[in-house]
């Protein structure tokens, strides 16, 4: 027969594994995300990128709110690939400011040089 309501109480152990599993499914999810918002980033589609990311934060911190320090491999495994990919995502970050702020000088300069020209007519 389909026991729908446990006889017992879960143990200390089943306790573990399933908060064990809540946090491998977390990872997981955080995983995808993470790698999402690096594929938006390298296309420049930094609108979605702070969007997606202000969503990240706090599954992050839902994620490792209840950390017991006995991570296991597969945990490190996966913190390590996130934050290669935070890595990857900050580079290209750093590289769109500061095309950004090459951009805004050139226009600066070019306004510079509009204005002298308007000032000699």
């Amino acid at each position: 027969m389909l026991e729908l309501v446990p006889q017992s109480r879960p143990d200390q152990a089943d306790l573990q594994q399933s908060r064990e599993s809540q946090r491998r499914f977390r990872l997981a999810k955080l995983l995808q995300d993470t790698d999402e918002i690096l594929r938006h980033a390298q296309q420049g589609e930094w609108e979605i990128v702070e969007k997606m990311e202000r969503i990240r934060q706090v599954e992050l911190a839902l994620c490792f709110e209840e950390s017991d320090h006995s991570d296991s491999p597969v945990i490190i495994e996966a913190l390590a690939a996130l934050l290669q990919m935070n890595r990857q995502i900050t580079s290209l970050v750093i590289d769109a400011r500061e095309k950004l702020m090459s951009e805004q000088q050139v226009r600066e300069k070019q306004k510079a040089v509009a204005r002298e020209y308007e000032k000699g007519y």
